[in-house]
């Protein structure tokens, strides 16, 4: 992460580097941001007492493109990726996913104890403008969250946007 302070594409939260993390297994906001509850009517599967949304394609193309299978840590944690299920969404917009992971069915990445940077990408415009990076966070060498931070007051950062600077 850059020295900048972060924030959801709408400002709504601000993520500093030095913020402490929640457990991304406790229910509830993780860095500030407000969450989204997948719906119960919505189709996914129980999880606990919730119903888990299944991972979106924007989603898992986005971890697809983040996580290089060459690195074997990042092998480890692509593994998981049909196995998250979306427990909430940011509500600005921005992309923002929190996941949720049967960790007895998948192997875990040797990330260490904790929650960390697992990748990250800075958002290039074709102007060259960088208005923001998304970030891939582990906990204890698992998938946690996909987090799309905004730097700039003039553009919309969303998993779009991040779509379109990975093609390039």
């Amino acid at each position: 992460m850059t020295g900048s302070p972060a924030r959801c594409a709408l400002g709504r939260f601000t993520v500093n580097e030095t913020v402490a993390v929640a457990p991304a297994a406790t229910a509830g906001i993780r860095t500030g941001s407000p969450i989204v509850q997948p719906d119960r009517a919505a189709r996914g599967r129980r999880y606990g007492d919730r119903v888990m949304e299944p991972l979106p394609a924007d989603v898992a193309s986005v971890l697809d493109a983040l996580l290089d299978e060459a690195d074997p840590a990042h092998a480890l944690l692509r593994r998981q990726i049909p196995h998250l299920r979306v427990s909430g969404r940011c509500t600005c917009g921005c992309g923002t996913a929190y996941f949720e992971l049967d960790t007895a069915a998948v192997e875990s990445a040797p990330s260490g104890p904790g929650t960390v940077v697992a990748a990250e990408f800075q958002i290039y415009l074709v102007d060259g403008e960088c208005p923001g990076e998304v970030l891939v966070f582990a906990e204890n060498g698992y998938l946690s969250w996909l987090e799309v931070c905004s730097w700039s007051d003039t553009v919309d950062v969303t998993l779009a946007t991040v779509q379109q600077s990975l093609r390039r």
